[in-house]
């Protein structure tokens, strides 16, 4: 993914569950899918993410709004996924937010 622009909109930020070896994870059966972002001022969102195609190829994606992307810099990534038996937390991934120039 290139970089998104600060306040970006509409931007689908795909995030991959892999397993330990890397490959893509089946995460179809997991009813709750999330996509929790830590933004470079520190504060952390949590935002509803939905499966890319169907879950088997491991894939969530979640589409930003006004304020997702702010401020510009480095973001930390993470999916929380839950079903009746199991939650847990994926890896961090970082992404970074490109500045725009003062109007």
């Amino acid at each position: 993914m290139a970089d998104p622009q600060e306040n970006a909109i509409g931007i689908p930020i795909v995030y991959e569950v892999q397993d330990k070896d890397g490959n893509p994870r089946d995460i179809s059966s997991f009813t709750t899918h999330e996509l929790v972002f830590q933004k470079p001022n520190k504060t952390v969102v949590v935002k509803p993410a939905v499966f890319f195609t169907d879950g088997t190829d491991g894939l969530l994606v979640y589409i930003t709004v006004d304020g997702d992307l702010i401020p510009a810099g480095s973001f930390q990534v993470q999916a929380h996924l839950k079903n009746v038996t199991l939650e847990e937390y994926t890896g961090v991934d970082l992404f970074h937010c490109a500045k725009n120039l003062p109007r």
